[in-house]
Parts: C-alpha cells; structure tokens; sequence
C-alpha cells in the first residue's frame, strides 16, 4: 500500500508543481505541503528509502504522464528541485523535533511511558519562533 500512496503523491505533488502551486502555509498551497510530508513519511519511515527518492520518480511521472500534460516536460527540473528543496526542510525539522523531545524527556522526571505534557508548551516554543511540528 505504501507505494501506492507515493505514486499517488508524486503525481499530484508534479502536476500541481507544474501548474505553479507550491507547498506552502494556506489554502491549496498547505493541502500541497501536507501531501508532500505525508509522502516523504511514507519513503523514509515505511519504505526506507533514502533521501532525495521522492523526487527521483518525477522522471517517470513526466515520461508516463508528460503527453497529456506537456508541462511536465518542461518543468521537470524545477519540480524535482521543489520537492527536494521541501523535503530536506521537512526531515531536517522533523530531527530537530526529534532531538528536542529526546533532551525534553531526558531532563524531566519520565515515568510510566506518558509524555510529560506540562513541559510540552517549553518544549515547542523557543523564544518568539515556533518549531513545526506540523507533520502529521
């Protein structure tokens, strides 16, 4: 199944490219970003593929798909730098949220294996900047 779902999402993530929708923070551009993330997840956490293996299938979305929408064509390589530009950014804050749990609960008194959810608001904000965690 999870293949699946990365097919899916490698298509969608290269047309919408195409069209000029990027991952962002609102509107289609978030539901793009979600998409993304949920795609990268999926490579890395279920198919352990290596980084940067999303956007090597753009080559073939472009190849299979590329007649009906020759835009794929000609944006192939912004695409495949789009996403490889969001997904070094997604996995790089996902091992800083990473390491920031893992110092939170090496420092508090962890018991029980519940979360100890009165640090999480310390835990998540730094100083005026929030850390994303929005990756679910």
């Amino acid at each position: 199944m999870a293949y699946r779902v990365v097919a899916d999402h490698v298509r969608t993530l290269s047309v919408c490219i195409a069209d000029g929708v990027y991952p962002g923070m609102s509107g289609a551009e978030l539901v793009l970003r979600r998409i993304l993330r949920r795609a990268v997840r999926f490579c890395v956490e279920v198919l352990q593929a290596p980084p940067g293996a999303l956007a090597s299938l753009v080559p073939t979305v472009t190849h299979i798909l590329g007649d009906v929408y020759p835009e794929l064509h000609r944006e192939a390589d912004r695409i495949v730098d789009v996403i490889n530009e969001n997904e070094a950014h997604f996995l790089s804050s996902l091992q800083q949220g990473s390491r920031l749990i893992q110092r939170t609960l090496s420092r508090k008194d962890y018991k029980h294996g519940v979360f100890p959810g009165q640090f999480l608001p310390s835990a998540t904000w730094t100083g005026s900047r929030r850390q994303d965690f929005s990756f679910i």
